[in-house]
């Protein structure tokens, strides 16, 4: 679950719009979007609440697993709709986060320490590569220790299951796989209209 922004043109005026996409893997491996979900204004919460009762509704039951970004509230929607799911926060958009503020000359070296986090074998081998990174980046850049600190269980969900499994639930590329076509389509007009 991911949403694109993008401007849209009504009457001359421009204002922030957000689609809301619903991409699925079943259990065979099939992919599949679930639903668009056109609303104004930027993303919410609880509008990722209203986009689940409508999946439930057109009788989805159950869901095995839900990669999401960090949006505040989203993990409680889900918890709302779907008790059982399993959350995955997406490692991508984690390691976007933490980047956003790390001195261009760190960037390259401190993107390999993370890699150590995500890729390794086990929860426990991936908890050491952290604390290895907290030793040698901690001072400097202790807000990414922390906010990988605070969304760790969100973020290691996919370390239970199959390596092949894990590639498909880490991320939420599949969805923005999607709002990559949908930008090319909105980036000659500049706006929807």
């Amino acid at each position: 679950m991911d949403a694109i922004h993008f401007k849209v043109r009504e009457d001359g005026k421009y204002s922030n719009s957000a689609i809301y996409t619903v991409f699925a893997i079943d259990m065979d491996g099939n992919r599949d979007v679930l639903g668009l979900y056109m609303s104004s204004g930027g993303e919410r919460a609880k509008k990722w609440g209203m986009v689940m009762d409508d999946l439930k509704m057109r009788g989805v039951v159950d869901i095995l697993v839900i990669c999401t970004d960090d949006l505040k509230g989203f993990s409680e929607q889900i918890q709302d709709s779907f008790p059982y799911a399993i959350i995955q926060k997406c490692v991508v958009h984690q390691i976007r986060n933490s980047l956003k503020h790390v001195d261009d000359k760190d960037k390259k070296e401190v993107t390999k320490d993370l890699r150590y986090v995500y890729t390794s074998p086990t929860v426990e081998m991936a908890g050491t590569a952290l604390a290895a990174f907290e030793v040698k980046w901690g001072k400097k850049y202790g807000y990414i220790v922390k906010q990988w600190k605070t969304n760790w269980d969100e973020l290691m969900a996919f370390m239970d299951f199959s390596t092949e499994m894990r590639r498909m639930i880490y991320t939420t590329n599949p969805a923005e796989a999607l709002h990559r076509i949908m930008r090319r389509l909105i980036k000659s007009k500049g706006a929807w209209v």
